[in-house]
């Protein structure tokens, strides 16, 4: 009887340790496959890293170049408000000849 439970103590000590070495196979597994899926996150990560450094390079080119827009568009609207102020200017003077021209007119024809 002694020697059948020392059997049946060892029998269930083997199906302990048995059912314990799949636990951790499949531990082991499930860790492999983690490790795989986080290196991939970090490639991925890497990869988006790099993507937004270069498109933030490109938006600091692109600010720079709107910049250069802006002080060109800036310079051309007072460019164009010199001249439009220039023709009135000559307008008003051909207008004032004109009205002159018109009195030197009258004055002969008396």
């Amino acid at each position: 009887m002694e020697v059948e439970k020392g059997e049946k103590s060892l029998e269930f000590q083997a199906q302990e340790i048995s059912s314990k070495s799949s636990t951790i196979s499949s531990l082991n597994s499930s860790l492999l496959k983690a490790n795989a899926d986080l290196q991939t996150l970090q490639s991925s990560h890497r990869i988006t890293a790099s993507q937004l450094s270069v498109a933030a390079e490109k938006l600091e080119r692109e600010e720079g170049d709107n910049e250069i827009y802006r002080r060109r568009n800036k310079e051309m609207a007072e460019e164009i408000e010199k001249i439009k102020k220039e023709s009135y200017e000559k307008e008003e003077e051909r207008r004032r000849l004109e009205r002159k021209g018109r009195g030197m007119e009258e004055e002969i024809k008396e």
